[in-house]
């Protein structure tokens, strides 16, 4: 019996210091589909996170559960061997305990929703409109893309402690969407990208299906923009500063159609300086980065083929950013207010780079944030209820859009029908609709898409999963 007890508590203790680190560390929107991917994702997937996360985790998580289960331990022995008569008392004690243990676990991981979710009607397979019946149209004259994913931008930043953190990307021009909320199965890296390409959310299984994870291969069976803008002839290319392997990164990219990626280990090529590799995950910094990235957009325009430059930044990953030290002393004492700040300066100066340079006039550029910044409790006050993306098109062959809000399963479509790949009157592509494109649904279809319903189960999503062969 006593045995039984340590192993229960080891296991609800490291619940409870788990559910309590991740919302230290990420706040208290973490979704536990998301907690579920990065677990079945595998371990190679998640060596490429940043030290100091794991450090706090061994800290926080693993050496207090240790600690607990050990205290637990001694004293169940000398209860048991000097006071036998308490041994229930003691154990009905510890079980109460541990009920509350599992109550708060339950809180932070947000296992209502998910348990909602797993419980929800199949709207996926209703809404889901599959790229290969959609017939894409090849544009007379080709434009490029730079798909620019800005770690954790969003509207709020334009009002934190009374300021602008980003008026420099606010300067730039371009066609803004003010309302760009978040989907579920969207608030985090990965996920965004996915939904913002796919136009799918992307969300852990259920253990009998943690397999899937095990392929080299990313929703294989899902058509996203990448393998639409393969068909038409494009070079297309991912640069971040970190691994490309956290999360599946690289797995997503190489499945669908990118012909180079480029992260902390392939940027050694181009990038010698040993010390600014101290960004994030030992990666590059932003500012680096993105001056590699206008380098590799200049070379790509010199080619005969159209080219993507997909780029993800990750100075303003929560809690506390990781300012270049290349940012003013200010702001690198700032926490993540200095590090949006800087990096949204080199954002628009790489961006003002590639707009003054002819040779990439025929370049559409989006700039969007990958998911909402996960605020941690103690930064919560700062940020209103109302959150919302930034997201804004530059050099769109559209004069403007035709409304004022979005999902990300809205990006693949809009850079499509910007790009003249979609023909007039398609309109729906996956779950998303073009923002230039005017709806009469897609309120409704909106409120459908930020429903948990959209991340029930769905035989048509699992479908994507499954190796093409199968």
């Amino acid at each position: 019996m006593i045995i039984m007890l340590v192993l229960l508590v080891f296991v609800v203790s490291f619940l409870f210091y788990l559910s309590n680190w991740v919302v230290a560390q990420y706040g208290g929107d973490v979704a536990f589909g998301q907690i579920l991917f990065h677990v079945q994702i595998g371990f190679m997937a998640n060596e490429g996170v940043d030290e100091s996360i794991i450090y706090s985790f061994l800290q926080s998580v693993v050496l207090y559960t240790v600690i607990t289960t050990l205290f637990f331990a001694v004293l169940s022995y000398f209860l048991l061997k000097y006071r036998p008569a308490q041994k229930k008392i003691g154990s009905v004690f510890v079980i109460l305990i541990l009920i509350g243990c599992l109550f708060q676990a339950k809180e932070n991981f947000n296992l209502d929703d998910y348990i909602k979710a797993k419980l929800g009607a199949d709207i996926f397979s209703v809404l889901y409109r599959n790229p290969n019946d959609i017939e894409f149209v090849a544009p007379a004259k080709p434009r490029n893309l730079i798909l620019l994913y800005v770690e954790s931008l969003e509207n709020n930043f334009k009002n934190i402690e009374g300021k602008n953190l980003i008026e420099s990307i606010e300067k730039l021009p371009g066609l803004h969407v003010p309302d760009f909320k978040q989907a579920p199965g969207t608030n985090w890296s990965i996920a965004g990208m996915v939904a913002s390409q796919c136009a799918i959310p992307l969300k852990g299984f259920s253990p009998s299906d943690w397999n899937v994870f095990e392929q080299d291969l990313f929703l294989p069976n899902a058509v996203c923009l990448s393998d639409i803008l393969h068909k038409f002839g494009y070079q297309q290319i991912f640069l971040t500063g970190p691994d490309i392997e956290f999360a599946g990164v690289n797995k997503f990219y190489k499945t669908h159609h990118f012909d180079q990626m480029i992260g902390r280990d392939e940027a050694k090529k181009w990038v010698t300086r040993k010390n600014l590799y101290t960004g994030w995950g030992l990666g590059l910094h932003d500012d680096t980065m993105l001056d590699l990235a206008y380098d590799i957009a200049v070379k790509s325009a010199g080619s005969s083929k159209p080219f993507n430059l997909t780029i993800l930044t990750t100075d303003n990953h929560s809690p506390h950013g990781m300012s270049s030290p290349r940012c003013s002393i200010k702001e690198r004492q700032a926490s993540f207010v200095g590090a949006v700040q800087c990096s949204s300066r080199h954002v628009s100066r790489f961006v003002e780079r590639v707009l003054k340079n002819k040779k990439l006039e025929n370049t559409d550029i989006v700039i969007m944030g990958d998911h909402l910044f996960m605020a941690i409790p103690e930064q919560e006050s700062k940020f209103s209820d109302n959150r919302t993306l930034y997201f804004k098109y530059i050099n769109s062959r559209k004069t403007a859009t035709a409304r004022s809000d979005m999902t990300h399963f809205d990006v693949a479509p809009t850079i499509l029908d910007s790009l003249g790949l979609l023909q007039d009157g398609t309109q729906k592509f996956g779950l998303g609709y073009s923002v230039f494109a005017p709806i009469d649904e897609y309120l409704d279809t909106q409120t459908k898409n930020l429903s948990l319903e959209i991340i029930s189960p769905s035989k048509t999503y699992d479908a994507l999963w499954k190796k093409i062969s199968e």
